[in-house]
């Protein structure tokens, strides 16, 4: 009857079509068990690291624009760094003086203290200057290394579609995010190489 009406096309479009949505829904459905990266991995876990200790941190408090990013940006480009990315949050607990977070490529996220600062009348120079041994830091890998010593996490770039979640290596991270940050923070030789 197909052959008689030439109906075989259509039938063979939609088919098609199907075929195509079906693969589509499971491609969708593949994207929501993936991992990302090792490199989008560090920004997304330390946001969510931020948000998890935000009662810790306090960092949703009114503040003052103290002009740190415009003065940070002017510092990095006396010292001939170029084209990074910056994001500075202002934290109202004495509990972690400044540090540098593990984020994306070529941006950095660092935390300042602001009951840090004020007793101790820095000018915005000083605090650049603080903010560039964070940076340094950062771009020499020590936060990554001391929370991660063994490499990257098991999974990461890969998919967990139809297998469980391992989740305790991310609160392990966790857990050495908050010992890093809060309790320990870097030792004498890491600060002494540097300054």
């Amino acid at each position: 009857v197909l052959k008689n009406d030439r109906l075989e096309d259509q039938a063979d479009k939609i088919d098609l079509t199907a075929k195509k949505v079906s693969q589509a829904r499971l491609d969708a459905d593949r994207r929501k068990y993936a991992f990302p990266p090792e490199d989008e991995f560090w920004g997304f876990f330390s946001e969510y690291w931020l948000v998890k200790n935000a009662t810790v941190l306090k960092w949703d408090f009114s503040k003052p624009d103290y002009g740190l990013d415009s003065s940070f940006a002017q510092f990095l480009e006396g010292m001939g760094i170029l084209e990074k990315k910056f994001k500075i949050l202002l934290i109202d607990t004495p509990a972690v003086p400044h540090c540098a977070l593990p984020t994306y490529q070529n941006e950095y996220l660092f935390l300042l203290s602001v009951p840090f600062i004020r007793p101790l009348d820095l000018s915005k120079q000083e605090i650049s200057l603080l903010l560039f041994e964070d940076l340094v830091r950062s771009q020499a890998g020590y936060f990554r290394k001391i929370v991660a010593p063994d490499g990257p996490l098991k999974g990461l770039g890969g998919n967990f579609q139809g297998k469980k979640l391992d989740m305790k290596q991310f609160d392990g991270l966790l857990k050495k995010y908050d010992e890093l940050i809060l309790d320990k923070g870097f030792n004498f030789q890491q600060q002494f190489e540097v300054t």
